[in-house]
């Protein structure tokens, strides 16, 4: 069967060329390092599972339930590249561990999940392909029991209860990542040829939702990078084995609109590995280079290649094979970020990107959304932007907060400041926080590329019948190494505003001054109007304690002096 599956990856190197490859050596070493000492397997136990129910805490849980999948895909991976004993029985014991847990299903997806869920899903599908990699050293009793499990926990319930799973034609990365799953694991153990055709038959209709609805007309995601990743490595592995298996009918990869999702990453990065990190994503995202290099030629885009990121071990064992098989060693170079640092507009989902060369020779990045409060992963953020120097944040987006029970409950959510409005780069007007919901919007009214100018309406997303308008642009004027924010504020009476930045690195203020010091640059932000408006800093160190950030993010406010049904804000934002 190892054959067989490797020909279903369509892998064509010789196994003594791919043992001898820089990623092969690696992942080895991975391995040799991790399992230097013995070491038990990590158990999920009752109670660590029942944390979730109990107290809404999900870290108890997974951090066990990962680090045996990470531990699992390292010895699969060794045993095939080594063929030696010692891998070969970690591999056949993390297997029927895996397989004796009471569910792969996380407690916090337990409720809405029904019996699959993403992980489930994940797991089904790095047991099918264990046991096809392994397939010419393993024991026979541990295919046959991974076959068990895989049927019983994932097989019948998809072709039984498909139609009850929230995500079988969602969306959102549940559709891409399950679906695909699914379909993989159908493809690699089922013998039944009118059973496979009929699971086929469910996991296209999910995955055509999937292309359809999760993307905007674009090729754009409100989801963000993180997720973007996340369904569509899952979907450019189901796809690639449905071709091989099926010589190329049908060619998922093929289609139109694939081409405009996969530019998406493009449209957000801001510089190598640095991506905007709307929604719940954070700034640093890592590329699957195997998954990456695939869609790059199978869409006709070299420029992703210059997304990727140098290599490193994953918890997932289907990421780790494609990494072994799908890289070119002698060819995939990390390549410089050029052709990807260019100005964009995603209409669909309301972004805008600008960037320039500031006169000292930096990377200036002014990226800036609208779009609406109920987007998949949402933030209230309409109107909020990210000021990007020479590979810093300076301005930044906070990124996610800690999943929890509270942080996916609407009510207590934006009670956290990472997805309140109180914790992004937008106004405070007239005691107003923008409020959740598809109605609560902005609007991109202006996009001057030439001029490197975008403007935003966004009184909407306040939901106050008191506000009339909110405008804001956003300049880059490279050759004077500043960005200039103007917000124009019309309210039916006299309102107080409060303007707001975050930022991680530190800040200091005075006056009418603020001086944010990254590692690379400096930003000195300056209130030219209105007069007589002063900064004051407040240190977010309880929240980012409770959301587990390693550091400490700052809030730069100042509020204008005066009321008035008129209000003008001039900000002066200079590099240096």
């Amino acid at each position: 069967m190892s054959k067989e599956f490797l020909k279903a990856l369509g892998v064509k190197k010789s196994f003594k060329e791919l043992k001898a490859s820089r990623t092969a050596k690696e992942m080895v070493a991975s391995a040799r390092e991790e399992f230097k000492e013995p070491k038990g397997i990590p158990l999920v136990t009752y109670t660590l599972y029942r944390e979730y129910k109990r107290f809404g805490g999900r870290q108890g849980c997974e951090a066990p339930y990962f680090l045996k999948r990470k531990r699992f895909a390292l010895a699969v991976v060794a045993a095939y590249l080594t063929k030696e004993q010692k891998f070969l029985d970690l591999a056949c014991d993390h297997i029927i561990n895996i397989c004796e847990e009471s569910t792969w299903v996380l407690p916090a997806h337990e409720r809405h999940s029904g019996k699959i869920d993403l992980f489930s899903a994940d797991t089904g599908l790095e047991l099918a392909e264990a046991v096809g990699l392994l397939a010419d050293i393993i024991p026979a009793e541990i295919t046959e029991r991974v076959k068990s499990e895989v049927e019983k926990r994932i097989f019948a319930p998809y072709l039984k209860y498909h139609r009850e799973m929230f995500w079988h034609k969602c969306s959102n990365n549940w559709n891409g990542v399950c679906n695909s799953c699914v379909g993989a694991a159908f493809l690699h153990l089922e013998t039944d040829k009118k059973r496979l055709k009929k699971a086929l038959k469910l996991v296209l209709q999910g995955l055509e939702a999937y292309v359809n609805t999760a993307f905007e007309a674009d090729g754009g995601s409100t989801e963000g990078v993180s997720y973007w990743i996340y369904g569509l490595n899952n979907y450019v592995l189901f796809s690639e084995l449905l071709r091989h298996k099926t010589k190329g009918r049908p060619d998922l990869l093929a289609a139109p609109g694939l081409k405009k999702i996969a530019q998406y990453p493009l449209k957000l990065a801001l510089a190598k590995g640095v991506f905007a990190n709307f929604a719940d994503c954070e700034e640093k995202v890592y590329f699957t280079p195997g998954m990456i290099i695939k869609l790059s030629g199978r869409t006709n885009l070299p420029e992703l290649l210059e997304l990727l990121n140098p290599p490193r071990f994953l918890q997932f064992l289907y990421l780790e094979i494609r990494n072994l098989f799908w890289q070119k060693d002698k060819k995939t170079k990390l390549l410089p970020f050029s052709k990807v640092n260019t100005d964009s507009y995603l209409k669909s989902t309301q972004v805008v990107k600008l960037t320039a060369k500031t006169a000292s020779k930096k990377d200036l990045v002014l990226i800036a959304k609208a779009g609406h409060n109920e987007e998949n992963h949402n933030h209230n953020d309409v109107g909020s932007f990210i000021l990007h120097v020479n590979g810093e944040n300076l301005i930044c987006d906070p990124g996610t907060g800690l999943y929890s029970r509270d942080y996916f409950t609407a009510k207590k959510r934006y009670e956290n400041v990472f997805c309140s409005s109180y914790g992004h780069n937008v106004p405070v007007a007239g005691k107003e926080l923008q409020k959740h919901g598809k109605e609560f919007a902005g609007k991109v009214t202006a996009y001057d590329p030439g001029r490197k100018r975008v403007e935003i309406e966004f009184a909407k997303a306040y939901g106050a019948p008191g506000i009339k308008s909110i405008r804001r642009n956003l300049l880059l004027k490279a050759k004077e190494n500043t960005a200039v924010l103007e917000d124009n504020f019309l309210f039916k009476n006299e309102l107080a505003v409060e303007e707001a930045f975050l930022s991680w690195f530190p800040v200091k203020c005075k006056g009418n001054t603020a001086l944010i010091r990254g590692k690379k640059s400096t930003l000195e932000i300056t209130i030219a109007e209105p007069k007589g408006a002063v900064f004051s800093v407040k240190k977010l160190e309880r929240e980012c304690k409770a959301n587990a950030k390693p550091g400490a993010l700052s809030r730069l406010a100042f509020t204008v002096p005066k009321k008035s049904k008129n209000i003008f804000v001039q900000i002066i934002m200079k590099i240096s």
